[in-house]
């Protein structure tokens, strides 16, 4: 009865152990384009240099290694996403700057000191775009979210956090799977150039809390993929060219007129001294 009670514990504790050394956890993350996201990662040991990022755009495709025992792949990583990988001091992956083709599912894999894989941690990131159209004086913003994934996203516009009234004829909404519209007057007091701070467009997950973002417009230079550093020093350089210019010309002018000056009073006083 022992000997049979000891096997029981034996094979319960392998069970357990088995159980551990497979463990997952799984999170959904969503971040506007051109944001910053933080992927987390379960580290136990709190040692990165055990620790993958792998990501996967779909199922039907293999995943890239894009950190490797805590160093980031240079070969897989900077294909596509150059500079914009880190890892923290927690592990975490940190991507600067997202974009679509970033969307699709990362794997945080912790190893034990024999290099087997011990935990798994997976995030699914998603997209956020919110746009803005604008027809006369009557204003559109379409909120959408870009999913590998089929949607499992609730969109909605939301008015000072609550609901927008369906009746409302100042402001008309549309929503679909993963979609949301609102569409309103520049007469309407919600309307503000640049930033709509009392219009926010909701984003959820079934039984989730819902995020919630606001419009940002962007510069034709961040548009085009410039940096803020490089449009503050184009114009710069031009008002620096306009000063050099005018200067330029301000003492040309000042020369032309001296000697303008100093050949009439050479003619003024050659003319006094044959009148002598």
């Amino acid at each position: 009865m022992i000997e049979f009670r000891s096997i029981t514990l034996s094979l319960c504790l392998i069970l357990v152990l088995k159980f551990t050394a497979t463990k997952q956890s799984s999170s959904s993350v969503i971040e506007r384009a051109e944001g910053e996201v933080t992927l987390p990662c379960e580290n136990m040991n709190n040692n990165c240099l055990r620790i993958n990022w792998l990501f996967s755009k779909s199922a039907a495709t293999p995943a890239t290694n894009l950190v490797m025992l805590g160093q980031i792949n240079q070969t897989q990583a900077s294909r596509a996403r150059g500079d914009r990988l880190s890892v923290s001091a927690k592990c975490s992956l940190i991507i600067q700057r997202v974009t679509a083709a970033d969307v699709g599912t990362y794997f945080c894999q912790q190893l034990n000191n024999l290099g087997q894989k011990e935990t798994t941690t997976t995030a699914i990131l998603s997209i956020l775009n919110i746009t803005e159209q604008r027809d006369g004086e009557e204003v559109t913003l379409n909120c959408s979210v870009i999913s590998n994934d089929p949607c499992k996203h609730s969109i909605k516009w939301l008015l000072n956090g609550q609901n927008i009234d369906k009746n409302n004829k100042n402001l008309k909404t549309e929503q679909s799977n993963c979609f949301a519209k609102v569409t309103f007057q520049m007469s309407h007091y919600a309307y503000k150039p640049g930033s709509y701070d009392l219009l926010k467009c909701e984003v959820a997950e079934t039984g989730a809390r819902g995020k919630q973002f606001i419009f940002r417009s962007q510069t034709p230079g961040r548009a085009n993929g410039k940096s803020e550093n490089n449009e503050a020093k184009q114009p710069s350089g031009v008002w620096w060219l306009y000063v050099i210019v005018a200067v330029g010309l301000a003492a040309f002018l000042l020369a032309v007129g001296l000697l303008i000056k100093r050949n009439t009073n050479k003619g003024k006083k050659t003319q006094m001294d044959e009148n002598l």
